[in-house]
This record gives C-alpha cells, structure tokens and sequence, in this order.
C-alpha cells in the first residue's frame, strides 16, 4: 500500500475518533501511531480535534 492511501485511510479513522470526541492523545493510543503523526495528518486533512 502506498503511503498516500495509507495517510488517506489514517485520516479517516483520525476523523471518526475526533467527531466521536476523542482528544489527540486518545486517537493515536486507538490507532497505534504518535501524537504527532495524528496532528500532521489532521492538519492536512483539515480534521478538527477536540482539546481537553
């Protein structure tokens, strides 16, 4: 899989989790990646993340 589609289908999963009310940190224990990671793909994405 590239990594175009990978990011593509992270953002998808980093958009459910946020509409759902899940803060940054929370999102990338779900997922298994870094925090940073889902703030750079939020950010390219244009996903709005919750903050505590």
């Amino acid at each position: 899989m590239n990594t175009q589609r990978r990011h593509e289908r992270d953002a998808i999963k980093i958009a459910n989790l946020a509409g759902q009310g899940f803060i940054r940190s929370e999102i990338s224990k779900k997922i298994g990646v870094s925090v940073d990671y889902v703030s750079k793909r939020a950010q390219e994405f244009e996903i709005e993340i919750q903050r505590k």
